[in-house]
């Protein structure tokens, strides 16, 4: 079971997700709940706050959610998803990255929110 809390600041949706994350129908819906929330607010800068939630899944449903995302022609919006991670999971996003920006997600891993907040204003 995992949570998201959304504000908005400076142009920016920060999405912090906490809880766990155990499936990848989990890790799908948590993708929808922040697009879904970054398109009704007509925000398309998501800082994803991802430190504080507990994710195991494997490749394939990565590769699922990103084919999702794409159906829904979220390449199309011209957004960017910074992430922050915990650091014993870096491989697991590593993999979220490459699989999403493979699909032309705008997707970047940050371990600093300063550096994911200058990267979304660009």
């Amino acid at each position: 079971m995992y949570s998201i809390d959304f504000q908005i600041e400076n142009g920016v949706l920060r999405a912090s997700v906490c809880g766990v994350i155990a499936s990848g129908e989990e890790a799908a819906a948590k993708a929808r709940d922040v697009i879904d929330t970054g398109l009704k607010v007509g925000v398309h800068r998501i800082l994803l706050d991802e430190r504080e939630v507990d994710i195991s899944i494997d490749v394939h449903e990565i590769i699922s959610i990103a084919r999702e995302l794409v159906g829904r022609e979220i390449p199309l919006y011209g957004g960017r998803m910074a992430c922050l991670y915990r650091p014993e999971k870096k491989d697991l996003y590593k993999t979220y990255e490459t699989i999403y920006q493979n699909r032309s997600l705008s997707y970047r891993l940050f371990d600093d929110p300063g550096r994911a907040m200058a990267w979304l204003r660009k």
